[in-house]
């Protein structure tokens, strides 16, 4: 099966010069100590923006959902990291922390996870009162850090020009916050990102095909945030179509194939 797909893809075509933004989806939550504490929010998805020459006929597509990578044959981009309860993860973008030290029952804010591409998630909070976490890391800039009434804003997310069309993507997830006093719900980053909970609230998941992550926890098993899944763009300059495959619209001064599932692009 394997010979056979590759011999499948490897037919030479004329070659296609293209542009891509190939996108992960965004990054979710891990609960380290159980369902009943917040968590940070997660990191924007990693991206890659850039040309290349298309030789072969077909072209596999792979959009990635929560915590998955997207590819364009080979081309594949990295995730964004997850929030924590403890040190947020790195990745493409770094994840919200939380206030769980790992040692035991002792607590202290923990620092968010950094961003290789993006911005490095928010510190989470602690105090008698009040336990919250950091916000995810966006593309376009760190996740805020939690407070006594709220968790961290997630950061936000990148303006990517797309056909010429700018398109916000890889927003950052909030934090949630669990604590006896008022609250007020963490926003997600421009791009996608997922709100965070507060106290007895549902978190929200980023967005679809933005790579935004998910929002935190607040208490108890109401559920964090999932991150929003990827997307793969390919386009090309003129206006005649040369290849098929994904939704194709024609942006001035070029033709656009946006794939929010996976698929195959066919150059004519």
């Amino acid at each position: 099966m394997f010979a056979s797909r590759f011999a499948i893809s490897s037919q030479a075509v004329t070659p296609l010069a293209v542009n891509y933004l190939v996108l992960s989806g965004g990054a979710s939550v891990i609960y380290d100590y159980g369902q009943f504490t917040p968590t940070g929010g997660g990191g924007g998805g990693g991206h890659l923006l850039s040309s290349a020459t298309l030789t072969s006929k077909y072209n596999f597509i792979i959009v990635g959902s929560s915590d998955t990578t997207s590819k364009l044959n080979a081309i594949e981009s990295i995730l964004g990291g997850t929030g924590r309860q403890v040190v947020g993860s790195n990745g493409a973008t770094g994840g919200g922390g939380g206030f769980w030290t790992g040692a035991g029952v002792d607590f202290a804010a923990q620092p968010g996870g950094t961003g290789s591409i993006g911005g490095a998630g928010g510190a989470g909070f602690f105090s008698a009162t009040t336990s919250a976490g950091g916000g995810g890391g966006g593309l376009g800039g760190a996740g805020a850090a939690a407070i006594s009434s709220k968790g961290g804003n997630g950061g936000a997310g990148l303006s990517a020009s797309v056909a010429g069309v700018a398109r916000l993507i890889g927003g950052g997830g909030g934090g949630g916050v669990n604590s006896t006093g008022s609250v007020i719900v963490s926003t997600g980053g421009t791009g996608g990102g997922g709100n965070g909970a507060a106290n007895a609230t549902v978190a929200t998941n980023g967005s679809a095909n933005t790579g935004g992550g998910g929002g935190g926890n607040g208490s108890g098993a109401y559920g964090n945030g999932s991150g929003g899944s990827g997307i793969v763009c390919i386009w090309y300059s003129g206006s005649v179509e040369k290849a098929t495959g994904g939704t194709i619209t024609k942006p001035t001064g070029f033709v656009l194939h946006s794939f929010t599932t996976s698929g195959v692009f066919t150059i004519l």
